[in-house]
C-alpha cells in the first residue's frame, strides 16, 4: 500500500523532484510527467498544487531568492569594520565559492538547466528591487571612507548586477567561452570608470574557472 502524503509534503516532494529534472535536463525538456514519475506521485496530485510548470519554477525560484537573501545578509555581517570596497570584494569572492561548490557535485551544466524567462525576470527583479539598493548602501560607504568615488551608488549598483546576472551569464545570453575573459575586463574597466574598482583579477579567474 502506498504511502499517503500530506499537502506540505506532496509540495517538497514536487518542487524536489521539479529542481532535480530543471537542473538535469533544462527547464524546457522536463514535462509535468517527468516530474510526476520522479517525485513518484500521479499526475492529478501534481496538478492538484501547481496548475503548470511555470507555477513550479517561481516556487523554486523564491526559495533561491530567499536562501541569496538570507547568505547576503550572513556575508554584510561578516564585513563589519572593512572599508566598502573591501565589502563588495570579499562578498563577490565569497558568492562566487558558494555557488561553485553548489554545483561541483552535479553532473550538469547549470549555465542550461532553469533558465526560463520566469527565471530571468524574477531574479532581475530581485537585484533591481533588493540586492541594488544594499549593494548601493555598500558603495555609499565606501565614497565615506574613500575606498570608492562613485558619483550615482544606486544606477551603479543596478548597473553593475545587470551586466553581471544577466549580459555576462551565457545561459541567458549565449557568447563563445573565448569571449569570456574580454567581457570580464569590459565589465572590470567600465566599474573603475564608475569609481567602483570592485571587479578584482582574482575574481575574474573564479568566475572564469566556474564558467569552464
Amino acid at each position: 500500500m502506498s504511502r499517503r502524503y500530506n499537502a506540505q509534503e506532496s509540495r517538497e516532494l514536487i518542487i524536489g523532484a521539479a529542481e532535480k529534472l530543471f537542473f538535469e535536463k533544462g527547464f524546457d525538456k522536463v514535462s509535468m510527467r517527468d516530474i510526476s514519475e520522479e517525485a513518484k506521485l500521479s499526475k492529478g496530485a501534481i496538478y492538484h498544487h501547481y496548475k503548470s510548470k511555470d507555477e513550479i519554477i517561481k516556487e523554486i525560484i523564491n526559495k533561491y531568492v530567499e536562501l541569496q537573501r538570507s547568505i547576503l545578509v550572513d556575508l554584510i555581517h561578516k564585513t563589519d569594520g572593512y572599508k566598502g570596497r573591501e565589502k563588495i570584494i570579499y562578498l563577490m569572492d565569497n558568492i562566487v565559492d558558494m555557488v561553485e561548490n553548489k554545483f561541483k557535485n552535479l553532473d550538469v551544466d547549470e549555465y542550461q538547466c532553469i533558465k526560463s524567462l520566469d527565471m530571468i525576470y524574477m531574479y532581475l527583479k530581485n537585484n533591481i528591487n533588493y540586492d541594488a539598493p544594499m549593494l548601493a548602501d555598500i558603495i555609499e560607504i565606501g565614497n565615506k571612507d574613500g575606498s570608492l568615488n562613485v558619483e550615482k551608488p544606486l544606477e551603479c549598483a543596478e548597473t553593475f548586477l545587470m551586466l553581471i546576472n544577466i549580459w555576462l551569464d551565457p545561459g541567458v545570453i549565449p557568447y563563445p567561452k573565448e569571449r569570456r575573459l574580454e567581457k570580464f575586463k569590459f565589465l572590470q574597466d567600465l566599474m573603475k570608470k564608475l569609481g567602483c574598482d570592485v571587479i578584482t583579477d582574482n575574481f575574474i579567474e573564479k568566475m572564469l574557472e566556474y564558467m569552464h
